[in-house]
């Protein structure tokens, strides 16, 4: 590493302390050598663990300390502390493969019109457990599940025909400056709105994507994708874009679109979870509004259950999971 590095890995770090030791350790074996490691405690509640673990690496790591923010909030941290031209963004529980740097460097050196490119990873799962609950993501490479095809712009992100991702994503540090950072108002998903935001910037932003494999991302049980609050948060992220951006009418339709369906799968996950704290009445209106959407006949099922027989509905959805493959 040189005292101007070129790209600043920057890794925040929340109840991650025994995974964290990898992901550094993919950093330092990358082929690519001008880089820096900025490693942001976010208020760990494993603080002193951590930082005995970041001792270890001495100088090779510049270790930074803060109240609790977020996501959001500790990488904007890492990205005010940075010294690099581009930023790489690290997840403390993933990892980089050794020429991920290499490669994302002469991608945004053979097209300086990107202000960032993301790539192509691997998932694993971290446990059998995990491997049985991530069922057809586990395995497998990220594009082979969420494919990225054609140039990307809002509303080819909005209908998911490009699928940025965070692991091993490369973004100009000017560039995040002047849209002024991750967004740290309330959770949400801050790496979608972050997407969204750079492409209706003024002037607007270009993003680009390789299908290179560069990174694995760890696929755990206690991921927030799996408890609801990725809908959650993806939803948050849909209504911020459709009220601070200034949209086409295309792009208005497709978003809009985009939010009817993401409202349903918000639904569905509050729903189960209303069953499970015995919610009954939250419960029917949450599963009213997926009938409604839907049309299906499954949810006028669960609706007649959850008004005649609602305390044998945790029993049935247990069953369902079992079936599934998901318990």
């Amino acid at each position: 590493m040189t005292d101007a590095p070129e790209v600043s890995v920057i890794i925040p770090s929340f109840k991650t302390t025994k995974y964290i030791g990898a992901a550094i350790e993919s950093v330092l074996a990358q082929t690519f050598g001008s880089f820096e490691i900025i490693v942001v405690s976010d208020g760990c509640p494993d603080t002193s663990a951590l930082e005995e673990l970041m001792r270890s690496y001495s100088s090779r790591v510049r270790y930074i300390w803060q109240p609790n923010k977020g996501t959001a909030g500790a990488r904007n941290t890492a990205i005010r502390a940075a010294r690099g031209t581009w930023i790489v963004q690290l997840d403390a529980d993933d990892m980089l493969d050794p020429t991920c740097l290499e490669s994302q460097v002469r991608m945004m050196r053979e097209h300086p019109e990107f202000d960032a490119v993301y790539c192509n990873s691997f998932n694993f799962a971290d446990s059998p457990e995990a491997a049985a609950v991530w069922g057809e993501h586990s395995g497998r490479y990220y594009m082979e599940v969420s494919p990225s095809s054609g140039p990307v712009s809002f509303t080819s992100i909005v209908d998911a025909r490009t699928s940025p991702r965070v692991l091993g994503s490369i973004i100009r540090r000017d560039t995040l400056l002047r849209i002024g950072l991750h967004d740290e108002s309330k959770p949400m998903a801050e790496d979608l709105d972050l997407w969204l935001r750079m492409l209706k910037a003024d002037p607007p932003g270009q993003i680009g994507y390789t299908s290179e494999s560069l990174g694995r991302y760890r696929l755990r049980t206690d991921n927030a994708t799996l408890n609801g609050e990725g809908e959650e948060r993806l939803l948050s992220a849909l209504e911020k874009a459709g009220r601070t951006l200034d949209l086409t009418a295309a792009e208005r339709a497709c978003l809009d679109r985009r939010l009817r369906e993401n409202r349903f799968d918000a639904e569905v996950a509050r729903g189960r979870k209303a069953v499970r704290e015995g919610r009954w009445k939250d419960a029917v209106q949450n599963y009213k509004y997926c009938h409604e959407y839907s049309g299906s006949r499954k949810y006028s099922v669960v609706l007649m259950l959850l008004r005649t027989f609602p305390w044998g509905m945790p029993m049935g959805m247990w069953v369902w999971d079992r079936l599934r493959g998901r318990a």
